[in-house]
């Protein structure tokens, strides 16, 4: 548990913090760079989710640690994640 709040909480700080500062700036509308960074946490969090709950026979921390293909495919799948967020904005 304590492994999960060190990633989630500054992931999650920093969209609230962007969402808020760009709030009131210009007409009222958020800007694409924080509404990316909220998606790209709700997609963190949602992978977090799956990973934990619905597959717990899986240890995947083990597995990426192991398994060099499985930590690039990791990493592969992470930036995409991000990438998308982003580019969807």
């Amino acid at each position: 548990m304590k492994d999960t709040l060190k990633t989630f909480v500054p992931l999650l700080a920093l969209s609230v913090i962007a969402l808020g500062a760009t709030l009131g700036v210009g007409d009222g509308s958020f800007s694409t760079f924080a509404v990316g960074l909220s998606k790209y946490a709700l997609a963190v969090g949602a992978a977090w989710f799956v990973d934990s709950y619905l597959i717990k026979e899986v240890n995947t921390r083990e597995i990426i640690s192991t398994n060099p293909i499985a930590y690039a495919l990791f990493m592969a799948a992470n930036i995409l994640t991000a990438a998308l967020c982003f580019s969807q904005s």
